[in-house]
């Protein structure tokens, strides 16, 4: 048996999807201390596993959405490299002591707990990765630079295509590197590079996604394992009047958890979709009021919706392209708009876009008879729900984490452990 310590980003998405591989693990015989915040305590305590919590150094993770003008990727690096390191700074100096004292063989880490990195150099044990959306690396950034921009960095084609053609022969990884290593540089860390302000990789990287739906699969080595996503089994069922909407074609509308202070979109949902066929559920978070704004009879709203027990009955998804929810819906083959608001979102929206698994709204000015039109082309055009389901067997056929632990003890052996 060995001792893990397992880093999480504590957010909810972040750690809900850790939860069986941490429960295969232990079934396997490790022992788990498992660092987060105290929110998880009774979660992470209830499957035997020793919690540890993240102290003061909790009160970093801001759950706010953040966006971000850039047309040069020097302005996104400046925002993100030096929010990484000193978040890595903080949380070292709160757990660097129970970590020296649990006396971890091997260090398990979520792709943006850069902290784990170092304090695996600092303890001289092997250090894995968990990424819970789509890997990235060097090879696909060089294969499709202006992909990567646009989809990445948000830069406009036309600045992308422009910062490029000024990089002459160089390769974008290249210039991407030297702008992180500096600005790493001056807050005092050297060994830095920009897929760690992206994603995490190490010489074991678990990816909760599928070759089939990871962009530039064909780029990855056997370094990475895909093992296809989490989905939650647990159900809470839906109440009396979600039932009644059954008989009807169902719109759900959930931008997620953090970018839901949006009353301009929810009001352009009202006005796309009120005094037709459709019944709409809609999702609208706890920050925005509605206020006296009339909502139509065939709307249905609430802060949250149980979002598994209501894509079961779901003909059509307007979402944020959050990756838990494109999972979801694709696990219950829901076709999907998506209106993308932050992070990965971008990229995961393009990617279903380019799959004809979903519809990437790209104007934001779209207007509510432009958005009833694509609703219709979407639940009507059959290709979508094809493609979605095929998806769907990529899931279904994942390894899992059995093939996760597989992957990590295969790991482990080769580093005499």
């Amino acid at each position: 048996m060995s001792k893990i310590v397992f880093l999480s980003f504590p957010f909810y998405s972040h750690v809900m999807p850790t939860l069986t591989l941490v429960r295969e693990l232990v079934s396997r015989g490790e022992e788990v201390i498992y660092y987060s915040n105290e929110s998880f305590r009774e979660t992470i305590e209830a499957m035997g596993v020793t919690f540890r919590s993240y102290g003061h150094a909790r009160g970093m993770f801001d759950n706010s959405a953040t966006t971000i003008e850039v047309e040069h990727p020097k302005v996104l690096l400046n925002y993100l490299v030096p929010g990484v390191i000193e978040k890595s700074k903080k949380i070292i100096n709160a757990i660097l002591p129970e970590v020296m004292a649990d006396n971890p063989d091997y260090i398990i880490r979520d792709c943006d707990a850069f902290w784990g990195k170092q304090l695996a150099s600092v303890l001289d044990v092997p250090v894995l990765c968990y990424v819970l959306t789509f890997a990235i690396n060097k090879t696909m950034i060089d294969a499709a630079p202006l992909y990567f921009l646009e989809n990445v960095f948000r830069i406009p084609p036309d600045k992308g295509q422009e910062y490029l053609d000024s990089l002459g022969k160089s390769r974008l990884s290249e210039e991407l590197d030297v702008m992180s290593k500096q600005i790493a540089m001056a807050h005092g860390i050297k060994d830095f590079d920009a897929l760690d302000a992206f994603t995490g990789r190490e010489e074991l990287n678990i990816v909760y996604t599928t070759k089939e739906f990871q962009p530039f699969a064909d780029t990855f080595d056997e370094s990475y394992a895909f093992i296809g996503p989490n989905i939650r089994q647990d159900r809470t069922g839906v109440d009396s009047r979600i039932e009644e909407m059954s008989g009807k074609p169902l719109i759900y509308i959930s931008l997620g958890s953090i970018y839901t202070n949006r009353p301009g979109f929810y009001q352009k949902c009202f006005d796309a979709f009120r005094d037709t066929e459709w019944q709409i559920v809609m999702s609208i978070g706890s920050l925005v009021d509605i206020g006296d704004i009339p909502v139509p009879d065939n709307f249905y709203l609430s802060a949250f919706h149980p979002q598994m027990d209501v894509l079961e009955r779901a003909d059509v998804f307007i979402t944020h392209g959050g990756y838990n929810s494109v999972c979801e819906a694709v696990h219950n083959n829901v076709p999907m708009i998506m209106f993308p608001q932050g992070a990965d979102q971008f990229t995961i929206s393009s990617h279903l876009d380019d799959m004809e698994a979903g519809i990437y709204v790209r104007n934001s000015e779209i207007s509510p008879r432009e958005l009833r039109e694509t609703a219709y082309k979407i639940y009507q055009d059959k290709k979508y729900k094809e493609n979605g389901d095929k998806l769907k067997r990529s899931f279904q056929l994942s390894g899992g984490v059995r093939l996760a632990v597989d992957s990590i003890f295969s790991f482990l052996r080769q580093k005499g452990i």
